[in-house]
């Protein structure tokens, strides 16, 4: 049986920001990439268009060609898995945020006392199983040697 889960994804269009200077539209992607990590987004669409249009600076393609090199801010590089450049836009795919400091600190201790203890009990009940063969192994033995012994004599 097929389960479908629907991933959550956020569609933003940079388009807007073309008469923007590039620190601004830079800026704005590191913030967008942050929130949506925050807010447990794991893809994120960035239109970024085909770049025929001109900027401020009279400019084309500045979104298509700087937007990689945006992606590999120190800020964002560790959230980022990977992402794909389409011809129109690029689809970011965000780490799944870190779980582990959610936990509080005595569950984490209490988590960890549990399975060094189910590894105890292991330990034991393989030593027990041992013991009971080779009581059994022993028993045999005897009761073989005794029922030989009777029979020869």
């Amino acid at each position: 049986m097929l389960y479908y889960v629907e991933i959550p994804e956020v569609e933003v269009d940079l388009r807007c920001f073309l008469r923007k200077p590039t620190k601004v539209t830079k800026r704005f992607v590191i913030e967008t990439i942050k929130v949506s990590h925050a807010s447990e987004i794991s893809c994120i669409k960035f239109i970024t268009g085909r770049g025929n249009h001109i900027n401020s600076t009279k400019e084309r393609e500045v979104l298509c060609k700087n937007f990689e090199s945006w992606l590999s801010d120190t800020e964002v590089s560790k959230l980022i898995d990977f992402h794909v450049p389409h011809t129109e836009h690029y689809l970011v795919y965000l780490n799944p945020p870190n779980t582990d400091s959610i936990l509080p600190a005595e569950l984490i201790a209490y988590y960890e006392n549990f399975k060094s203890s189910i590894k105890s009990i292991l330990i034991y009940v393989f030593l027990i199983i041992n013991l009971c063969i080779l009581v059994y192994l022993v028993y045999f033995y005897y009761y073989y040697c005794y029922y030989c012994y009777c029979s020869v004599h």
